[in-house]
């Protein structure tokens, strides 16, 4: 069976640059990884991350659990904007 992949970026209100903290980033690794186990790549910049996992209906919603979580740890309401899958698709 060949696996779909989808590029997702999540960005943070007014590009706060949040992943500059070390145990911000840290949380949020150990997050999307307990919530992504198999990817095909991802990344942490400053103020958004890229992740490119198999596709799945539940991918967007199962990232916002995750990116919640990094708001909780950062004890604010919300960090996010809104997470989207782009238009690239990855090829195997």
């Amino acid at each position: 069976m060949n696996t779909q992949w989808i590029h997702v970026v999540a960005r943070t209100h007014f590009r706060n640059q949040i992943f500059n903290d070390r145990d911000v980033a840290l949380h949020a690794w150990q997050r999307l990884r307990a919530t992504f186990p198999v990817v095909l790549a991802a990344m942490l910049m400053p103020a958004h991350l890229h992740l490119v996992v198999a596709r799945a209906k539940d991918t967007i919603w199962r990232l916002g659990v995750a990116l919640r979580s990094v708001s909780r740890h950062l004890e604010l309401a919300t960090v996010w904007e809104q997470p989207k899958q782009t238009e690239r698709w990855v090829r195997q």
